[in-house]
């Protein structure tokens, strides 16, 4: 009689689960791989990004534009930990058709009584105002 030997190839256990080297699993705007590094197999990051609108994610640098507003993705250093965030950089003004416009700029909105008026754009630092 002789025992039989099961090799079970290596993985990573993430969140109960069962993972096979090289697979990946996303978590808000983190990528990470079940990998194999100075003969360890773990889970580590391999890709990081800040969550933005819409269940987006922005890579860190990138900028985007969401209802005329410039948000930046940027890694900062909170208590010894890193955060991801989607700063806001930049304001202007949205019209009446969605579109932006920057301080100074004339543009049509729509009064609370429903026509069309004629405004200026005005940004003060991160907040915008119309001037009618």
């Amino acid at each position: 009689m002789y025992k039989s030997k099961f090799i079970l190839p290596k993985g990573c256990e993430y969140n109960g689960q069962c993972l096979k080297r090289n697979e990946t699993v996303s978590e808000q705007c983190k990528i990470q791989r079940c990998d194999e590094r100075n003969n360890l197999v773990g889970i580590y990051t391999v890709e990081t990004g800040c969550p933005f609108f819409n269940g987006r994610c922005l890579n860190t640098g990138e900028f985007a534009v969401d209802k005329c507003r410039l948000y930046h993705c940027q890694a900062e250093l909170v208590n010894g930990e890193v955060w991801f965030t989607a700063k806001e950089k930049a304001v202007m003004c949205e019209d009446v058709h969605g579109e932006c416009h920057g301080a100074g700029m004339k543009m049509t909105l729509r009064s609370k009584y429903g026509q069309n008026i004629n405004c200026t754009c005005i940004v003060n630092g991160l907040t915008v105002g119309y001037q009618c």
